[in-house]
């Protein structure tokens, strides 16, 4: 298992710091397992396959397969809830909410049309958020269901 974490950290780019830092284990912790000192904890397997969800379970574990789902390397896209700079709450729009982000459209996602008229490209508001899931640190989470 320590040759296939290896091929993770070299087909991702990253040494073994890098690594430890993206999956939230101990640097020293994850020398031991590259040297083969000891072996990954169910923790630490549990966190690289959350935190690099194209490898393939399989492979990781037993050496069978492919070591990517769909025989693709999927990159870990940085994820951030707010942009850059997240709004400061509007209290002069009588609302006691945040106004909305640059490009942001209320709480549905919209699709794109052409009108063939005009030739402008127009959006159209056809999905709407059914669930809002929330993680937190200690590995629990809250689902919200808006009506």
């Amino acid at each position: 298992m320590k040759d296939r974490i290896k091929e993770i950290l070299d087909s991702q780019g990253l040494n073994a710091t890098q690594f430890a830092q993206k999956v939230n284990i101990n640097v020293s912790a994850l020398s031991h397992i590259l040297s083969g000192r000891n072996n990954p904890s169910y923790d630490a397997l549990q966190k690289i396959i959350v935190n690099f969800p194209g490898i393939n379970v399989e492979w990781l574990m037993t050496g069978q397969g492919e070591m990517y789902k769909e025989n693709l390397p999927i990159q870990q896209e940085e994820v951030t809830l707010f942009g850059e700079n997240p709004q400061k709450p509007d209290h002069d729009s009588g609302k006691g909410g945040y106004p909305p982000q640059k490009g942001l459209k209320s709480s549905q996602k919209p699709s794109m049309y052409t009108d063939n008229q005009t030739n402008k490209v127009t959006e159209k508001i056809t999905a709407k958020i059914s669930k809002i899931a929330v993680f937190y640190s200690d590995n629990t989470y809250e689902e919200f269901f808006p009506q």
